[in-house]
């Protein structure tokens, strides 16, 4: 068998699935698979086995075509490592560090393409453009998934950092090694590769402390990693060390690439089955708090359940820096004065601003059953972004009221934003009448800050959506208080 061929497909039919199933959000759940996660895994094996047949034809353009299915699948799941970030806008490495390793692998999958058509890839020729496709479908998808796992169930900031390492030092090697072949610049590639060897190292202490803390089988599986990364990397450093400093190592050794595909890459091979096999043992740490992304044309729904018992996310003071403060406020049809009519434009526009209605439909809806909200209530919204795109996010109900006050009869609520919302804060839902004047006005009243990286980043246009949002459901309000559907 072509040795490249030994190293990929055991990655294509094991190691790259096995460390897919860690970042999927349906294991251990007891929910059946539906959406992206479904489609992913019912074409993984039809594209597993395309490459299988690849690699019984001869290097060309049958050989291309049969590996297209794999990259097609790999830059699949390379969009669902994207969608999970985004989901929780940034943080924590460990998450992150998952998030890099289903990105990653799309690159393994265009080097593979390019062995199998036989052509070069960026200035390299083979056996490199191979190399580079075996390598990342172990060090480029699976270290960093299986980093990220360990550091779940690690205390303080070490695996943090080991996650951090591992994120950057693999696309650093790529880097590095692109500027040895290219600009023979050895000293950066050894800079470049001492990075990822020195964050392989603190995934391999990782291993070992969390093997220690679990079940025998476990155990063994671990350490075995432990081991496999420790000698595996010493082997690396070898590599690095008479790359970096040829001269003033020529009389000490020889390592040569027959040498890395020998020691190194089975080491590599062997950590990387023997932690995905540890971790499958395991039970699955609790899901990072966040907010959820659909693609309704690959059959995303939202997942019930999910923000259940979440806690309130930071506290917003008016004033401070970084709070908006909006206030939107539209005019409806007057009533006579006094109370509020049963069926005039108040009651109708306070029914729908308390049963949740007050977005239009193509825009937001709340996934709730219907009636009026009540206090203690989470409250999910299917929010529509693109047509092809929408997200779902929560907040729980602190306050309802229906009551007069100082001439003025007011209806409506409040609810405060939770963790894994993009933004934290409060708003305020209310229909107002003056009882002296008969005037009635929808209200909507917010604070709220960015409450996580990348909706910091996006900030300009998370404002233009949020205010957009905001005169859109008074101007809802005022649609319905009309007696029009909304």
């Amino acid at each position: 068998m072509d040795p490249i061929a030994a190293f990929v497909l055991p990655g294509a039919f094991i190691a790259v699935p096995a460390a897919v199933r860690l970042a999927d959000p349906f294991v251990d759940t007891g929910e059946q698979r539906f959406g992206r996660w479904r489609v992913v895994w019912l074409a993984w094996f039809p594209a597993a086995t395309a490459l299988f047949a690849s690699f019984q034809s001869q290097l060309g353009a049958l050989a291309g075509l049969l590996a297209v299915p794999w990259l097609l699948w790999t830059v699949f799941v390379a969009l669902l490592g994207m969608l999970r970030a985004a989901e929780r806008g940034g943080g924590p490495w460990a998450e992150v560090a998952i998030d890099a390793g289903l990105v990653y692998l799309a690159i393994g999958g265009v080097w593979l393409l390019a062995a199998r058509v036989g052509v070069p890839l960026l200035g390299f020729e083979e056996p490199w453009v191979s190399l580079t496709a075996a390598h990342f479908h172990f060090a480029g998808p699976v270290l960093p998934i299986v980093t990220g796992s360990l550091a779940r169930r690690l205390p303080g900031m070490f695996g943090e950092l080991a996650s951090a390492g591992v994120v950057i030092g693999v696309p650093l090697v790529a880097i590095g090694i692109t500027c040895g072949h290219r600009a023979g610049l050895v000293l950066a590639e050894f800079a470049c590769a001492m990075v990822l060897i020195v964050a392989t190292l603190a995934v391999a202490v990782s291993a070992a402390f969390v093997a220690w803390r679990e079940r025998l089988a476990a155990r063994m599986c671990l350490l075995l990693t432990s081991l496999s990364l420790t000698f595996g990397m010493t082997a690396a450093t070898l590599w690095a060390m008479q790359r970096g400093f040829p001269a003033a190592t020529a009389d000490l050794f020889v390592w040569d690439v027959e040498d890395m595909l020998r020691w190194h890459a089975p080491l590599q091979v062997m950590a990387c089955m023997a932690a995905l096999a540890g971790l499958s043992l395991l039970a699955r740490p609790a899901a990072v708090p966040a907010m959820e992304i659909l693609l309704p044309w690959l059959g995303d729904r939202p997942r019930d359940g999910v923000w259940d018992g979440r806690a309130f996310g930071p506290d917003v003071t008016p004033g401070t820096a970084g709070v908006a403060t909006d206030r939107h406020e539209l005019e409806l049809p007057t009533e006579a004065p006094g109370p509020p009519l049963a069926n005039g434009p108040f009651r109708r526009a306070a029914t729908a601003a308390l049963c949740y209605r007050s977005f239009p439909l193509n825009m937001l809806v709340g996934l709730r059953e219907p009636g009026p909200v009540h206090v203690g209530e989470t409250v999910r919204a299917r929010y529509r972004l693109l047509s092809f795109l929408q997200i779902v996010f929560a907040a729980r109900v602190i306050d309802v009221f229906d009551s007069e006050r100082d001439g003025v009869h007011r209806t409506g609520f409040t609810y405060r934003t939770l963790v894994g919302h993009p933004e934290c804060g409060v708003e305020t839902f209310a229909i107002e009448k003056e009882l002296t004047t008969g005037k009635v006005r929808a209200v909507l009243f917010a604070h709220s800050r960015c409450a996580t990286t990348l909706s910091r980043l996006l900030r300009p246009m998370c404002r233009r959506l949020q205010l957009a949002a905001g005169r859109a459901a008074v101007a809802n309000l005022r649609t319905i208080a009309l007696g029009h559907r909304a």
